[in-house]
């Protein structure tokens, strides 16, 4: 019977193995996906590939780039070239100062900008004297679309699927040129004028997205929209830098393994491989190495160390001292896990730390005031370092 037993084994394993196997893939055909990508690879009805498959079409003669540098650093777009077009897709744009300039700077000779984002930051929104807003995504809900210049045809665009859609207020009329709205009138598409070109702000991305694409007669809204860049361009560049930027925590350029694993061949093989390796070890599992002796766990002083350390701030009665800990403490994960500057606590830091994190903005004023209240004073009484340490496990245990 032990001379059968591996055979047993192995033979129960392929059984299981080939039953899952078989499972995911009959029941990932039948699902719907609704992540949303936003990137030009991605086929999945919230990804950009019908999009991004379509500019050939949409600029004949053009060469058409995908380009994942930051502005100004681009492999296939020219600074001081003229007829260029840029197409930047992402969540949330959270443009820089110096990015915003180079953007502004590429634009003001003679090229075209074309941003799609449902947010975008204040240094991008202060350059072209507009507010935006995130309105939230929809799930499962509808989205209609339109085009509102006198050059396009009055008709209204729908899909039944997830709208993510940003909401765009002009901050003076003749700032900008209304080129689209969408749910009846809510402005989404706009043009800024810049030099000798000109800076194109669309806030529902998803009307770029393949599902919307393959509603019926969708692929003319889509058509429109980037025929506002004109025929006849040097060159077009597709950048999903903002997307791959570190800015939401959820948009992180993908590993070069979860790359692979999009093919199906490479999958089956891994798959294949690690089964034959289990198998391997399984066939080999038997006791040839000499007895270990058992050996008597090690102590662990840890708790005793933190049970000393609180006694001695219990004994010293420093609160001030803990307070200013807790706080160097916050900011180092502020720094560590979103990248976000923490030299100064304004309110573009309150803005970024939000978005980047999700937090509640209330509760996050209330602890960055805390924070400014124990900064500014020479000492910190027990209230509000209980208080400090209910907020900062409150974010923590919500992160």
């Amino acid at each position: 019977m032990k001379r059968f037993l591996p055979l047993i084994i192995v033979s129960v394993l392929l059984l299981v193995v080939g039953t899952v196997l078989v499972r995911r893939n009959s029941g990932s055909s039948r699902r719907f996906d609704a992540r949303v990508s936003l990137r030009q690879e991605d086929r999945i009805p919230y990804g950009m590939f019908l999009t991004r498959k379509m500019l050939p079409k949409l600029f004949p003669g053009t060469r058409v780039y995908n380009d994942r540098q930051a502005p100004g650093q681009w492999d296939s777009l020219y600074g001081n070239s003229q007829r260029q077009g840029l197409i930047l897709m992402g969540y949330y744009i959270d443009a820089d100062d110096d990015e915003v300039q180079q953007l502004l700077s590429f634009a003001a000779h003679g090229n075209y900008v074309f941003i799609v984002g449902s947010d975008f930051s204040p240094a991008l929104c202060q350059a072209l004297r507009v507010d935006a807003r995130r309105a939230g995504t929809t799930m499962y809900d509808s989205m209609s679309v339109a085009l509102e210049n006198p050059r396009f045809s009055k008709k209204d665009y729908h899909y039944a699927g997830m709208d993510m859609s940003g909401l765009l207020i002009r901050q003076a009329a003749d700032s900008s040129v209304l080129l689209g709205t969408r749910n009846g009138g809510t402005p989404n598409f706009l043009q800024f004028r810049v030099g000798t070109g000109a800076v194109f702000l669309h806030s529902s991305p998803l009307a770029f997205s393949n599902y919307f694409l393959l509603q019926p007669g969708n692929d003319e809204y889509v058509s429109a929209a980037l025929s506002v860049m004109p025929a006849g361009l040097k060159r077009v560049a597709w950048s999903e830098y903002y997307l791959s930027k570190d800015n939401s925590g959820n948009n992180k350029e993908p590993n070069w393994l979860a790359v692979l694993l999009r093919y199906k061949s490479f999958s089956w093989a891994l798959g294949l491989f690690l089964l034959v390796t289990l198998l391997y070890g399984l066939s080999e599992m038997r006791r040839r190495q000499r007895w270990i002796p058992p050996y008597e766990r090690p102590q662990n002083d840890s708790l005793d160390f933190v049970k000393t350390v609180g006694r001695l701030y219990y004994d010293k009665r420093d609160h001030h001292d803990l307070a200013g800990k807790m706080i160097q403490y916050f900011l180092d994960h502020v720094r560590q896990q979103y990248k976000i500057p923490t030299g100064t606590l304004d309110e573009d830091f309150v803005r970024r730390l939000q978005a980047r994190s999700g937090y509640p903005r209330q509760e996050l004023d209330s602890l960055m005031a805390l924070v400014h209240d124990i900064r500014a004073m020479g000492s910190t009484t027990p209230v509000q370092l209980a208080a400090l340490h209910h907020q900062l496990e409150n974010y923590y245990r919500y992160g």
